[in-house]
């Protein structure tokens, strides 16, 4: 598995720079397929199957296709002897080739593709989506030792696949293909594009955006459908949301909206940029036509970058030179497992020189999907995992598909929105810029993950010169033990973000025990105090407290919290500071102190908000300089009461 992966980086995508007219010599025998008996082209030799009780491969020789084309068909049989192949003579060692030819299928089978081989490289056609007309496709090769090679193209499924026109030429000495190597991109502003970490979302209209930005998202991914664009304009700017601009086709709407976004009007700054093509490659869209639109964009608005979405990873190399931002929207549940996001982020950044990387996170499945693969809809931890791992390996902004899923559900939106608010909070961790991946040494039988690696993947990011975040993600649906290695030096002990468990770093490793796809927080450099509360002077009360470094987050998102355990707010000065219970697992108590120390306020028993309208917020009756987040019931089991003071060591 590996050794394929490491050939096939020897494999360029050329996405039809080039095209069959434009090569020299065809080095192919007999392309149009010309044959004495109408069953068997000269030159060209089918499989032969010689067992018995095993379905039949069966061959073709005819105008296939839409429009009808001089072909060779295969249909797979279990005899596993469903191709055809050639010789071809007259190759010279270490050069480039170029081989093109076209595909057609009747019909979609999710999962079925044929292959084809040539120079000893197998290559699965897995982007030959098209179907019910032609599909063209480009690719070079270096010829390695070999002064003679075989074409092979290979079906091993129960339907019906065609080829036509193929075509190899040398590619001569300084003729390079434009898609042979990604060239730098283009010099984006990444200060305006990264003012809070990318959660964007696609499928939501105008009518939506309200609704999105109360789940948590700041980003959209949408298009504009009336004659003037100050519709979407204003409701961006209303509801406080980017967006990702999908250009229209009608041209002079999309003049329209470039002038809009190109004039003085602030409301063209909610444009991150522009959605320019999505999963060319499986449309064997060609690079020339992209880049077309691009210029005709950068008349008005020549600095935005443009997004591009990739589900085939090994095209990012062909595709990368007409995008900023690439955006990985591998869709693996329930039927591949998670790092297939994860490994796929990893080709994109080796292949796509200096642009960013994005992940898109599968948030659909269901009926309506069934067919194509996606029979149900992902399970919060699963798409929890998906959001953490893309950010371990290297993903810059995550935009989750697709609103319409959260719409017509309310519990798969709640956990939409619990996840999203969650990745909100961290928003300035991620962006931080300071980070690197850590190893994982299991402790278990579970040695590795589908991919090969260990099934725990975890990156380490420091948001400051004090507090490191090590994120830990599970990927498999098993629990596993191991330890986290490779720890920076001068770390002692993490505290666990979702829990109040403190875990010791030694010789530059962690200890964990993980649930099935569970992601685990540690952070280090945590500031904590010990409080006492005094009544008449004596200690009726002690507590162990988390100094608060975010004065909105507080105990958000935590899963349990010890009986003398909490939170401690400090104000630098004597502020009316409300509080609310916003993505809250569990009740808590709630104090308020003066700038004398002394218990003015407290709520108890508080409970966490039931949807987005149910939020209270709860204040004090004057400025305070202390407050406390402590367990539910602790006031009433302590006999906690107004007038006792704070003494903090």
């Amino acid at each position: 598995m590996k050794r394929m992966a490491i050939i096939l980086t020897l494999v360029i995508f050329a996405v039809l720079i080039y095209s069959p007219a434009e090569a020299g010599k065809n080095l192919i025998p007999n392309p149009d397929f010309i044959s004495p008996d109408g069953r068997t082209p000269f030159f060209w030799h089918h499989g032969v199957s010689g067992i018995e009780r095993v379905s039949k491969s069966r061959f073709a020789l005819d105008a296939a296709g839409n429009p009808p084309l001089p072909s060779i068909s295969i249909t797979g049989g279990t005899d596993r002897e469903g191709y055809w192949f050639c010789v071809i003579d007259g190759i010279k060692p270490g050069k480039n080739y170029l081989l093109s030819f076209r595909a057609y299928r009747d019909s979609f089978v999710n999962g079925y593709y044929p292959s084809f081989e040539i120079f000893g490289i197998k290559t699965r056609l897995n982007s030959h989506i098209k179907y019910g007309a032609w599909q063209d496709f480009a690719f070079v090769f270096n010829s390695g030792a070999h002064s003679a090679t075989m074409l092979s193209f290979y079906n091993d499924y129960p339907v019906m696949f065609s080829f036509s026109s193929p075509v190899l030429r040398e590619i001569p000495e300084g003729e390079e293909s434009e898609s042979a190597m990604s060239k730098p991109g283009r010099r984006i502003d990444r200060k305006r594009l990264y003012k809070v970490f990318p959660l964007g979302i696609y499928g939501s209209d105008i009518e939506g955006f309200e609704d999105v930005r109360n789940m948590g998202f700041n980003t959209v991914v949408t298009g504009v459908k009336d004659e003037s664009p100050d519709r979407l304009f204003s409701a961006l700017s209303k509801d406080n949301l980017n967006a990702i601009l999908i250009p229209p086709a009608n041209r002079k709407l999309l003049a329209s909206v470039l002038k809009k976004i190109g004039s003085s009007d602030p409301a063209g700054n909610r444009i991150l940029g522009f959605y320019i093509a999505d999963e060319p490659e499986i449309r064997s869209v060609p690079l020339g036509l992209i880049r077309k639109k691009i210029k005709e964009i950068e008349q008005y608005t020549p600095d935005l970058p443009y997004f591009m979405a990739i589900v085939r990873p090994r095209y990012v190399k062909a595709y990368s030179d007409a995008a900023d931002i690439i955006l990985m929207d591998q869709y693996p549940i329930p039927n591949q497992p998670l790092t297939w996001l994860s490994e796929s982020i990893d080709i994109a950044g080796r292949d796509a020189y200096d642009r960013d990387i994005w992940a898109v996170i599968q948030a659909f499945g269901g009926k309506q999907w069934k067919s194509s693969g996606w029979g149900r809809l992902p399970q919060y931890r699963e798409m929890k995992a998906l959001s953490y791992l893309s950010i371990i390996h290297g993903a810059r902004g995550l935009l989750y598909f697709t609103y319409k899923s959260m719409r017509d559900n309310k519990v798969h939106r709640d956990n939409v929105k619990r996840l999203v608010g969650e990745l909100g909070a961290f928003g300035e961790v991620f962006l931080s810029g300071n980070s690197r991946r850590l190893k994982y040494r299991p402790s278990d039988l579970y040695k590795t993950g589908f991919d090969g690696e260990p099934p725990v993947h975890a990156g380490i990011f420091r948001a400051d010169g004090r507090t490191s975040y090590l994120i830990a993600v599970n990927t498999i649906d098993k629990t596993v033990r191991g330890e986290i290695t490779d720890i920076p030096e001068g770390i002692r002990y993490f505290d666990e973000f979702f829990s109040d468990g403190r875990y010791v770093v030694k010789n530059r490793s962690v200890r964990g025990i993980f649930a099935p796809y569970e992601v685990k927080i540690y952070v280090s450099g945590k500031e904590y105090k010990r409080v006492a509360i005094l009544r008449s002077g004596r200690e009726a009360a002690a507590f162990y407290l988390e100094k608060a470094s975010n004065n909105t987050t507080g105990l958000m998102f935590k899963k349990t919290l010890s009986k003398n355990g909490g939170m401690i707010f400090e104000f630098s000065l004597p502020v009316k500071q409300s509080f609310w219970m916003l993505n809250m697992r569990f009740p808590i108590d709630l104090l308020f102190f003066d700038s004398h120390n002394k218990l003015i306020d407290f709520y108890q028993d508080i409970m966490p908000c039931k949807g987005d309208n149910s939020c209270v917020e709860y204040y004090p009756s004057s400025a305070v300089r202390y407050a406390l987040e402590l367990r539910s019931g602790t006031i009433e089991h302590y006999g906690i009461k107004r007038g006792d003071n704070l003494y903090i060591e």
